[in-house]
């Protein structure tokens, strides 16, 4: 009997813990502080050019560290709000330092 109790405790306790941390976990990370700190405030669905109906799917986050506002088109990477505005959709270039 005291058995079950200990497992359905344990059981419990596990249950409790990843329902915690899960949500943590699963937020993206912020392109400026390198942390999952990125909070979902807006999501948006919308269409590119009204003559194809093509769909689109716009998130907002708010990275809770460093206060910076990102968007996320179609699950693609995250821009800061002032880069989304300028034009940039695809996220930061990455560069590759070859030793000479």
């Amino acid at each position: 009997m005291s058995l079950g109790i200990a497992l359905l405790v344990g059981v419990g306790g596990m249950v409790v813990v990843f329902a915690i941390l899960l949500p943590r976990l699963r937020r993206p990370l912020c392109p400026v502080c390198m942390q999952r700190t990125a909070r979902l405030i807006a999501r948006k669905r919308g269409h590119l050019r009204d003559e194809d109906r093509t769909l689109y799917f716009e998130a907002r986050y708010e990275c809770v560290r460093c206060k910076i506002e990102l968007v996320q088109r179609d699950g693609g990477p995250l821009v800061t709000k002032g880069a989304w505005e300028a034009g940039m959709r695809d996220g930061v270039p990455t560069a590759r330092v070859i030793d000479r």
